[in-house]
């Protein structure tokens, strides 16, 4: 689904808190709960943060339980297998995780590159047979989820369709609002965004967004940021770790394969060598980050 939204220009009508109050508003309207796992860095505004906070974890009671319980099966679930599946359907579909949860999942593309997924859920199947091994809490968080009716697939499409275009376009806009997006300093950054986790995430490849050789290019990357291409792309990447640290309950092993790297060893020595702390205590630290 390309986005083809665009954000009314009205005074106070683009910040932050009011785009998380359409997103709380469709999701009171339907009584649902809306999550976009964001595995490209597209929703991230330009303080680096996100574009709702824990707006990329599933947030009923349910789904708390059993990311507390289970948390590996939630991950390999809903961060990678139904991540792949929209991708591969490349449109709308239903989805069923293994604890028994049903959400509409819909990949969500920009330049044709699928960059997030977006989820409406979470429902219960009334076909789905309760294990007898379940304690009595998940079998009452369970049964407290709204059943699924294939009459809603179609209302749902549409809030997926509407406020997923809307937070990719609106992100893109307020990242580029104080900058000119033809010029070479965008392109570059957003060449490092884009490309991060891709394997043809090259000075080669940026050389022909810019038009220019690799010597060149080279050079521009001195003149623009003072630094190399290899260390652009490790900044880029220790700085989406943080990210991900922060906002996501995502394992390392999966963080290291959202940001390029080759494993999660190799993850923890850059992360140490370059923040000065593991990156577990990066995450579990109450303090400003720099204190840690």
């Amino acid at each position: 689904m390309e986005s083809t939204f665009t954000p009314v220009n009205l005074p106070g009508y683009n910040s932050r808190e009011y785009f998380v109050q359409i997103w709380n508003y469709l999701e009171d309207l339907h009584k649902i709960h809306i999550t976009i796992h964001d595995h490209s860095g597209s929703l991230l505004l330009s303080d680096g943060k996100l574009l709702r906070l824990h707006g990329n974890i599933h947030r009923s009671g349910y789904c708390s339980y059993c990311r507390e319980k289970f948390h590996r099966h939630c991950i390999q679930h809903c961060a990678k297998e139904a991540m792949q599946k929209a991708s591969e359907a490349e449109g709308p579909m239903l989805y069923r995780c293994y604890a028994g949860v049903v959400e509409v999942v819909m990949p969500l593309f920009w330049q044709n590159v699928h960059v997030a997924t977006i989820f409406g859920g979470s429902f219960r199947d009334a076909d789905f047979a309760v294990p007898d091994s379940w304690d009595n809490q998940r079998k009452a968080l369970y049964n407290d989820l709204p059943v699924w009716y294939r009459s809603k697939y179609p209302v749902i499409v549409q809030v997926l369709e509407l406020l997923g275009s809307a937070a990719l376009v609106w992100a893109d806009k307020e990242r580029n609002t104080l900058k000119d997006e033809n010029s070479r300093r965008q392109i570059i950054e957003d060449f490092f965004r884009k490309k991060l986790t891709s394997q043809d995430c090259t000075l080669e490849l940026l050389a022909e967004k810019l038009n220019l050789s690799t010597s060149r290019t080279s050079h521009v990357l001195q003149e623009e940021f003072h630094k190399s291409f290899s260390k652009l792309l490790m900044e880029a990447r220790v700085q989406r770790i943080c990210d991900l640290l922060e906002n996501t309950y995502l394992p390392l092993r999966e963080i290291a394969r959202q940001t390029g790297m080759s494993n999660e060893y190799y993850l923890n020595r850059i992360f140490r060598r370059k923040m000065g702390i593991p990156p577990g205590k990066y995450r579990n630290c109450p303090l400003k980050k720099e204190e840690c």
